[in-house]
Order: structure tokens, then C-alpha cells, then sequence
């Protein structure tokens, strides 16, 4: 009854407008003049995720063999248990995972078992398996833990403003390297130095009465390795910002609709939201998108491809 435009667009309301089948309903009646039932708008969306499977599945396969991704996880209630949305960003490829725990084991299967590109994240256990050396440590995070160390009594206040004031300087150094204004080599020369300091200030935190504060210093010094990825690999990242940004759609979904209570739902919040997101970095439309992968899987072919650069579905 409902051609793919139709199909894209209602899948879209739920999927990217956060709205209710309900009023998703009502707003194609008043906009388009379509009469559809709660069931056909489901239906509509079961066919919209089927369609995705395919290029989903193939944009996860690209993320897995990427040199560089930055990935981050949150609380997301599926099938009425707790679970969790996690996500992994590349620069032109995004893709999102429901899973039950939040675990190494979920953490390898969202990068795969074998992956041996650079990876930023925050200090979660589950990113442990990683090579130090392929694992740089969110410095936003940081930032934060040393503002907290601010707040205490004692060393720990005088520990956390002397670190700000290196992270200031380091942070300040890489933004102008990414701009131009400041060689490679200067760069590094240069952060060999707020490297001694900096690891020589979380020696003497491991030392302070206090003991959140001793804890994590010794924690920073056992990863840090992790500290300092992003100085020599220049595609590498000093923060975790691009996963933390791509997640936000994540979070709204789940403040919006409570998460997802059946397996099918879980893989169309997964699959809506990596299409939304990967097609934002490339400049592409989501709806002409939509359309066409629904077109095509209607007639029984090839849904066209997320990944970028493929001549079947260029840029728009």
C-alpha cells in the first residue's frame, strides 16, 4: 500500500525524530494525507530494518579493519534488562551495538577479536585487552579527574592544578599542530617535557594521603603508555569527543522511548542510528538513502552501501 518514500519517511519519525508510532501516524495523515494503523507503521519499520541489515553489517566490517576508531559505551534497557549502547566512530563510518554487558568480551565484538588500529576511549576495563600502545586515553576525562582532585584537601588540591596547567599547554600545542601553525617534530620535542612532568606529578600523587587520589595516579601510571598515543600518530585523538558526540543521539532515544524491548527493536535503534550517523559524516542525504535501500530491498535487490566513495549511491 506504501511505496519506499513513504516507508523512509515513517521510518525516520521514529528512528531519528524520537517520536511515538502514535504520532508518527497521525503527522503522516496531516502532512501527506496518508492513513496508516499502529500495526502498519510497525510493519513499515520492520521493513526499514531489514533493509539496513546488509549495509549495516558491511559498515561494521569496515570499522573492524579501520586504523583508527574511538569508541564509548552507555546504559541502554533492552528486552526489559539493563543493557548497553555501545558505538565505534571512524572518520567517515559510524556503527552502533546493543549488547547485554558491558564487557571485554562485547568490546571485541563491537572493534573484532583482532583488531590492531589505534583506538581512543576512557579508562573502562573493557578496553584493557588493547595494546597500550594502541589505546590513547581520553584527555577530557582526565581534565575532569584532575578538577576533582582540585576539590580535596591537602596535596591532592595543589597535585590537580599543577596537572591542569600541563594539560593546558598540551592541549593548547596539539590544537595548533592540527591547524598548521606548528610542526610535527616541534610538537613532539615539545611534549617530551609535559610528558616528564606529567608522570613525574602522578609519582609524587601516588604518595597523597589521600587515597582517591593516590589510586588513580598509580592507575594512570600502570596505562601510561596510553597517556601519550596521540603524540607520535597524528590521525590519533588526545580526547574521546567523537564518540562521546555521536552517543548523544543514543542517549536521546533512550530518554525518549526507554530503550527497546524486543531483539527487533534493538537492531533497528542499532541500524537507524549507524545510517544517521554515517551518512552525517559523509554530507550524504538520509532520506534519499532510505528510499533507496527500501526500494530495493522492496524489489528484492542490493540495498545500496554506507561505506564512502561507492559508485552505486555517491555523495549527494
Amino acid at each position: 500500500m506504501f511505496g519506499p518514500h513513504a516507508q523512509a519517511i515513517t521510518s525516520m519519525f521514529s528512528g531519528f525524530c524520537f517520536v511515538t508510532r502514535r504520532i508518527t501516524r497521525q503527522v503522516m495523515d496531516e502532512l501527506f494525507g496518508l492513513q496508516m494503523s499502529l500495526g502498519t507503521v510497525s510493519s513499515l519499520e520492520r521493513r526499514t530494518n531489514q533493509a539496513l541489515e546488509e549495509p549495516v553489517q558491511e559498515a561494521h566490517e569496515y570499522v573492524k579493519n579501520s586504523s583508527y576508531a574511538n569508541a564509548d559505551e552507555t546504559g541502554f534497557r533492552w528486552q526489559n534488562k539493563r543493557g548497553w549502547l555501545w558505538v565505534a566512530v571512524t572518520r567517515l563510518v559510524t556503527v552502533f551495538m546493543i549488547a547485554t554487558h558491558r564487557s571485554g568480551k562485547e568490546a571485541k565484538r563491537l572493534l573484532g577479536l583482532d583488531y590492531s588500529g589505534f583506538v581512543g576511549t576512557d579508562r573502562w576495563s573493557a578496553y584493557n585487552w588493547l595494546p597500550a600502545g594502541n589505546r590513547q586515553f581520553c584527555w577530557a576525562h582526565l581534565v575532569r579527574e584532575f578538577e576533582r582532585f582540585q576539590l580535596r584537601d591537602g596535596y591532592a588540591r595543589v597535585l590537580g592544578q599543577e596537572l591542569q596547567l600541563e594539560v593546558k599547554k598540551m592541549l593548547r600545542w596539539w590544537h595548533r599542530v592540527r591547524d598548521g601553525t606548528l610542526k610535527q617534530a616541534t610538537f613532539e620535542k615539545k611534549m617530551e617535557r609535559v610528558r616528564r612532568s606529567v608522570e613525574s606529578l602522578l609519582r609524587e600523587g601516588v604518595k597523597c594521603a589521600d587515597t582517591k587520589t593516590s589510586k588513580t595516579c598509580k592507575e594512570l601510571l600502570k596505562h601510561r603508555e596510553s597517556l601519550w598515543v596521540f603524540v607520535k600518530a597524528d590521525e590519533v585523538e588526545p580526547t574521546n569527543n567523537a564518540a562521546e558526540r555521536a552517543m548523544r543521539k543514543g542517549v536521546i532515544w533512550r530518554k525518549r522511548s526507554l530503550g527497546a524491548d524486543s531483539r527487533r527493536g534493538g537492531e533497528f535503534v542499532e541500524r537507524m542510528l549507524s545510517v544517521r550517523e554515517t551518512l552525517r559524516q559523509q554530507g550524504r542525504s538520509v532520506l534519499e538513502y532510505l528510499t533507496k535501500a527500501c526500494e530495493a530491498s522492496n524489489s528484492g535487490e542490493k540495498a545500496p552501501s554506507l561505506l564512502p566513495n561507492q559508485p552505486q549511491d555517491p555523495p549527494s
